[in-house]
């Protein structure tokens, strides 16, 4: 999807390193595996630079946001670019969709991108260090 593809481009246009989040283990570490070999960039090529992680979480989970944010920031001391992606829809109408499925929705959809900031910036501010921070929530 579009996350993978960021991953993709950003290792294609020489980024030092990227950290995929997927909820699901095998799908973080296959798009982690494969990024490798597209950091073309003469530098990495000659330096053996680029370095790739990636974490476990549910977005809509501030305790596993938090965590993976911070598993990053330990893993390349820096967080310049970070693209929240994740969302997710249910089936059905309103009258279809349970409570439980409308909080995982608003979870996933929008508190996600709050928990991303409100973990990201105090360590942004800390450090004395501007970055990028995109989200989808106007999709």
């Amino acid at each position: 999807g579009i996350g993978q593809a960021l991953c993709e481009e950003l290792a294609k246009a020489g980024a030092g390193g990227v950290y995929v989040v997927d909820i699901a283990r095998e799908s973080a570490q296959k798009v982690a595996a494969s990024l490798p070999s597209l950091a073309t960039n003469n530098y990495h090529q000659l330096n053996n630079y680029f370095r790739c992680g990636f974490g476990v979480a549910d977005v809509g989970n501030e305790d596993d946001v938090k965590r993976v944010i911070h598993d990053a920031w330990i893993l390349f001391g820096r967080i310049d670019i970070f693209f929240s992606n994740a969302g997710i829809m249910s089936m059905g109408g309103v009258d279809d969709v349970s409570n439980e499925q409308w909080e995982q929705i608003w979870n996933v959809n929008v508190m996600s991108h709050l928990f991303a900031a409100r973990h990201l910036f105090p360590l942004w501010r800390l450090k004395k260090q501007s970055g990028s921070f995109t989200s989808n929530l106007e999709n």
